[in-house]
């Protein structure tokens, strides 16, 4: 049976209490040593209150601008180059993110396959007929 990282390590500090050497202990648990070493540290970024809050004007007045149109936007208003990173770390505290959709979820419906769909323009006497056969 294979043992996780945390049973691992869990058997690796306790080979040293019994007098079994560090290498050793790791070689019968068969790990190396940077899973002994090494500590996972979360970076925190605070954000920028001035961008977070003109972010948040252009989203409300512009709703369908991505974090890209975003971030040009904001760099073009402050004048300092701002970076789609951070307009999507201002969006991920504001909890604006969403899962970006399937194109099965883009693409809905309700015509079945077979039918067609009209599309007049008002401009001309364009007819668009489109076919969904998914």
């Amino acid at each position: 049976m294979e043992q996780t990282k945390g049973e691992r390590l869990l058997v690796i500090r306790a080979m040293p209490d019994s007098g079994m050497s560090l290498g050793k202990a790791l070689l019968h648990a068969g790990a190396s040593r940077n899973l002994y070493y090494y500590a996972k540290t979360r970076r925190t970024v605070s954000l920028d209150p001035v961008v977070t809050e003109k972010a948040r004007e252009i989203a409300v007045k512009r709703p369908t601008y991505g974090t890209r149109r975003i971030a040009a936007q904001l760099t073009r208003v402050l004048g300092t180059p701002v970076n789609r990173k951070k307009v999507q770390r201002v969006y991920r505290a504001l909890d604006w993110i969403e899962p970006s959709k399937r194109k099965r979820e883009i693409i809905r419906s309700s015509d079945k396959a077979g039918s067609h769909t009209q599309l007049r323009s008002n401009s001309s006497m364009l007819v668009i007929t489109r076919l969904f056969g998914f």
